[in-house]
């Protein structure tokens, strides 16, 4: 880590992640994190990895924006790392190491943190109701374990943007591949989490919600985990086998 690269990332964030504060995209611990993530990586790993990590923020609030009509939700610190903190993890082993793998495994965290975002807010749009990635049945949008064609087109569109990205600092085709390749498994892999995720029954309208509440009661999945936990294993886990390929 260089002092100067900290002090840009450090500005950087500061400018960036106020703005989407102000926009109320980001809570005030939110906020404080994404500052915190923005400046490690820049500082360990440079303004590209800073970059990179910018396409994956901005993308996110852009398509989030699509759709005035849904009430976003400020994410919060928890959400923030949840997302974040394994990207910032390998960028700290690029500064240490500079070995080109953990520029891999840096590049499929941010894309695979991505493809679930842009499958999560695209696939919502779908016209027709998702699917059970095991069962194949029609669930109710917006539930985790749930796919559908465009959020599966989404998360692959994710994967070959991100891959095109890693192509700047890897020489290996194979590698960028795997790159692609991972990102999109790692909204996948989110996706079958997803399916033991805990869930919630409202005890007026009985309909199934993963938002817990004094008019809810619990209807399935484990319960201590939720859609950060999910968001997190799911990155762990495409990092763990992609470690394995390479």
């Amino acid at each position: 880590m260089t002092f100067s690269w900290l002090m840009y990332g450090l500005i950087a964030s500061i400018i960036i992640a106020g703005y989407a504060y102000v926009k109320k995209s980001l809570t005030l611990d939110g906020t404080i994190a994404a500052i915190l993530i923005g400046s490690l990586i820049y500082g360990y790993a440079g303004g590209y990895a800073y970059l990179v990590l910018m396409v994956f923020f901005g993308s996110s609030m852009l398509i989030g924006k699509l759709d005035k009509a849904s009430v976003k939700e400020s994410r919060n610190a928890v959400q923030v790392l949840a997302n974040s903190a394994l990207a910032t993890l390998m960028a700290a082993l690029i500064g240490v190491t500079q070995d080109p793998l953990f520029w891999g495994l840096y590049m499929v965290s941010v894309g695979v943190s991505a493809a679930d975002t842009w499958a999560s807010e695209l696939g919502k749009r779908s016209r027709s109701r998702p699917f059970h990635i095991f069962k194949f049945k029609r669930m109710d949008s917006g539930l985790s374990g749930a796919v559908s064609l465009r959020g599966i087109l989404a998360s692959l569109a994710a994967g070959f943007t991100f891959a095109f990205l890693s192509s700047f600092v890897i020489d290996s085709f194979t590698y960028i591949f795997l790159v692609g390749f991972f990102s999109f498994l790692g909204s996948i892999i989110d996706s079958m989490l997803g399916t033991i995720q805990v869930k919630y029954k409202h005890t007026i309208s009985k309909i199934i919600t993963e938002e817990k509440s004094h008019l809810t009661e619990y209807y399935s999945g484990i319960k201590y985990l939720g859609n950060n936990g999910v968001n997190f294993l799911s990155n762990m886990v495409s990092l763990l086998i992609m470690t394995a390929f390479v």
